[in-house]
């Protein structure tokens, strides 16, 4: 094996650096129908306009859950997710004479399942609207706390106006 001078190996690991290119993101999945052909190219072999509308399978059974994600599992509304989403609700079921933590748990029929804590959420997704044009509106111009003013006065009151239907949580 032969050493190559610092400065080779830094022009070497420079070239190699400036060829790179990354196309990564967080795409909404209402955008996904636009990049058919950025995942077609990545090796994507469906259809992107199945993964648009999140109100239709299979996006529609993603749901957030405690502080991560789940999916639906049964139409009766059986979530799988992981362990440590569930942990509270583990912990909420335990007992001394039943320590589920340690010891795990199978229900063995619907009259042995054991339900979430009072607090638990699940949230479901309904809908996603485009609201950048409202959110930006009174922030464009300005700059520093007061383009950040903007913005939060913006959201909080569009997550207000779609949260006066009882049940809906809404985020921006």
């Amino acid at each position: 094996m032969t050493r190559k001078p610092l400065a080779a190996a830094l022009a070497l690991g420079m070239s190699l650096a400036t060829a790179a290119h990354a196309n990564e993101g967080m795409w909404m999945p209402t955008q996904l129908p636009d990049l058919a052909d950025t995942l077609k190219d990545a090796g994507f072999k469906g259809n992107p306009a199945e993964l648009a509308d999140v109100t239709a399978p299979p996006l529609s059974a993603v749901v957030r859950v405690g502080g991560g994600t789940g999916s639906f599992v049964s139409g009766d509304g059986l979530l799988l997710t992981n362990h440590h989403v569930a942990y509270g609700v583990i912990q909420y079921n335990a007992s001394k004479e039943h320590n589920i933590i340690d010891e795990g748990f199978i229900a063995q029929g619907r009259a042995d399942e054991r339900a979430a804590n009072p607090d638990y959420r699940v949230l479901v997704t309904v809908g996603f609207d485009k609201v950048t044009d409202d959110v930006l509106k009174d922030a464009r111009g300005k700059t520093g706390r007061a383009y950040y003013d903007a913005v939060e006065n913006a959201r909080k009151r569009i997550v207000a106006d779609c949260e006066a239907e009882s049940g809906v949580r809404c985020s921006v």
